[in-house]
């Protein structure tokens, strides 16, 4: 089979100089190291504490029990974690898994050391959280292993209030079978039946009223 032969270079064109190549490649590179420099620009933009998080977060107790994760929230008390540790907010494991509802977590977290009313960086407890989440479950644990009926948050406000202005009814009942003093107010002065009242939650405030509340 015959081999083509280098064909000549049309009269008038030319081989494009080494000068033009050149060129083309330091655009490349330049606009290469401009997007790099717009990344770090974007990457610099972020606030502090959210590139040190990015750059050397490990994965927490808070993280697992976030997580509804019980296998590694053992791994982690087994390990001897503290199961107080409170996040940057100062709530603790116990009020994050309480907010959840997550009865296991809470049994592991009780049986390894945590406070059942440690309070958050608001002054809410973990029965806080349950109350204002409808967490009943949660609650009835958390009272039965000795957490404050009637802790106070930084507002003076109770679990009881906080589930009376919600409208949670499992979890008043839970709350009202451990007798909390229903005469209490908060730094405003307004009763647990004050708070169902102002938030139009007509069930809790009959609640209420039956058990004795003004």
């Amino acid at each position: 089979m015959r081999q083509r032969p280098n064909q000549p270079t049309p009269p008038g064109r030319s081989s494009p100089p080494s000068r033009v190549r050149l060129g083309v490649a330091w655009l490349s590179v330049s606009w290469l190291a401009v997007a790099g420099m717009a990344t770090g620009v974007a990457w610099m933009a972020r606030p502090a504490h959210a590139i040190t998080q990015l750059l050397d977060h490990t994965p927490s107790l808070q993280d697992a029990v976030d997580a509804n994760d019980v296998a590694t929230t053992r791994q982690f008390l087994s390990r001897g974690v503290n199961a107080d540790r409170a996040d940057d907010t100062g709530r603790t494991p116990l009020s994050t898994a309480a907010s959840n509802g997550n009865v296991d977590i809470i049994k592991l977290l009780l049986d390894n050391g945590a406070h059942p009313s440690q309070k958050d960086g608001t002054s809410k407890t973990p029965l806080h959280w349950a109350a204002f989440n409808n967490q009943d479950a949660a609650a009835a644990m958390l009272l039965d292993r000795g957490a404050m009926v009637d802790a106070q948050d930084k507002q003076g406000a109770t679990p009881l209030m906080l589930a009376a202005g919600k409208g949670n009814i499992e979890a008043i009942k839970v709350l009202l079978a451990h007798h909390p003093d229903l005469g209490k107010h908060d730094y405003t002065g307004r009763s647990a039946l004050d708070w169902a009242i102002q938030e139009k939650q007509a069930g809790a405030g009959r609640l209420l009223r039956g058990a004795g509340g003004s």
